[in-house]
């Protein structure tokens, strides 16, 4: 059974995470983690706190396993690792209808502006714009308070969370300005640095969210009903109600309008991510078969031109199916990635090494002068893996290889070179648990 996991969360910052009158948990954080257990089958527990400072302490301790919403820093990332961006939105202030509109924080100058206690841009604002005055709150209750008595003159948030707090409490005598020279609020997911499967499997949420669930989303959390009716307070209301869900269409006409520019980079990125997966091996990022073979290809055709010697290596774990069926494929898993981990660091950088099976991995080590280089990379990798790893659960193992070693002939046809050492190595796992196969005009075995 997979452990559930906690997530920390405020109770009361609509529309990103709240608690409802049931007592469960809502918002836009909590429902990424739902598509999360609708793909992955993965359940969280969700820890509510009152104040983000205490959620903050919580984390920074190792208290609870990850953060819903939460922006990545460089002091946080000391205890924390995080996903990329699954929502961005800019930030406005919120100030009397008396206001004229602003665009620019400088319009605040001399002026205070109420910022809650935790957030990420208390520290931003006090670097970059110093001639702003902070004032520290609680919550954008205790704001909103002091923004009625003259304390302070706006509250800045993310314009979600204003836009969302006047309209649940119908507060139409305050509007909001979106500030545009400030950076956007970003929202990542944090995970404690001792899950990094978790943080690997997170990232591929975040990254398989397209626009049409953010659209789903957006609609279900901003959504503003207008109740009608004759009596002339209601329609007045009403009337508000409208200049305010304008403002708040426009200010998002302006922030998705801003983003137009970035739009292409973001699909150039996705269509290269496609081409990646499609290419290399989802668990151990490794290139796959297919990517291999071509590159097989393109290795030969180049070897033979500069009469260079090329060599393959066939690895193969013994009894990974053993780990399999008495630790699980978690830990499997698990031992395939730290495994290529150190498959990386044993040839150069003109290697390739890829995973064409469950198990089963190559090295293709091209731009050898002569057999004796690639004989000292087999060894090499022999020394790197013939070693005890510690996998999760602090379970210790030590891992046993078949490894066959082939150095293609550019006058041979390619499967005929590479038919030979699979099959070796197959025959010989029964014998031995290293082996070292040359094979020539004729096979000669080596064994280590």
């Amino acid at each position: 059974m997979v452990p559930e996991l906690t997530v920390g969360m405020v109770k009361d910052w609509f529309p990103y995470e709240f608690i409802d009158d049931e007592g469960n948990p809502q918002g836009i954080s909590i429902d990424i983690f739902k598509i999360a257990t609708e793909l992955t089958g993965q359940h969280y527990k969700f820890v509510v706190f009152d104040r983000w400072g205490d959620l903050m302490t919580s984390f920074r301790s190792g208290k609870i396993d990850m953060v819903a919403n939460i922006t990545a820093s460089e002091s946080r990332s000391k205890f924390a690792d995080f996903t990329s961006s699954y929502w961005q939105t800019p930030w406005s202030i919120t100030t009397h209808k008396s206001q004229e509109n602003v665009d620019s924080i400088e319009k605040f100058y001399g002026k205070r502006i109420a910022l809650i206690e935790g957030y990420q841009m208390i520290k931003e604002l006090s670097e970059r714009y110093p001639q702003v005055i902070i004032q520290v709150v609680e919550s954008f209750d205790e704001a909103l308070t002091l923004l009625k008595a003259g304390v302070i003159d706006g509250v800045l948030d993310n314009m979600l969370v204003s836009a969302g707090y006047l309209q649940e409490n119908n507060l139409y005598q305050f509007k909001i300005h979106v500030i545009e020279d400030l950076p956007y609020d970003i929202s990542n997911i944090g995970v404690r640095q001792d899950l990094k499967q978790q943080l690997r499997m997170m990232e591929k949420i975040v990254s398989s969210i397209t626009d049409k669930d953010r659209e789903k989303i957006i609609t279900r959390w901003s959504k503003i009903d207008v109740v009608q009716g004759i009596n002339s307070k209601i329609y007045l209301r009403n009337v508000i109600a409208f200049i305010f869900i304008a403002t708040v269409v426009i200010a998002s006409v302006l922030f998705w309008n801003r983003r137009l520019q970035n739009e292409i980079k973001l699909r150039i990125t996705a269509e290269t991510k496609l081409k990646h997966l499609a290419s290399h091996d989802l668990m151990t990022g490794l290139p796959n078969r297919a990517l291999f073979n071509d590159r097989l290809n393109q290795a030969i055709v180049s070897h033979r031109r500069n009469n260079k010697v090329l060599a393959v290596m066939f690895v193969d774990l013994d009894g990974f199916k053993q780990v399999n069926d008495t630790f699980g494929h978690d830990v499997g898993d698990e031992l395939l990635i730290m495994v290529s981990d150190r498959l990386r660091v044993v040839g150069r950088a003109s290697d390739t090494v890829a995973r064409i099976g469950g198990d089963e991995f190559v090295i293709l080590v091209t731009d050898l002068d002569d057999t004796a280089q690639a004989s000292k990379v087999a060894e090499k990798l022999l020394r790197t893996l013939s070693v005890h790893l510690i996998c999760p659960l602090q379970l210790l193992m030590l891992v046993l290889l078949s490894v066959s070693l082939v150095f293609l002939s550019m006058a041979k046809p390619l499967m005929n070179c590479l038919k030979v050492p699979m099959t070796l190595c197959m025959s010989l796992k029964i014998l031995v648990k290293t082996a070292i196969i040359l094979p020539h005009a004729k096979t000669h075995i080596l064994f280590c």
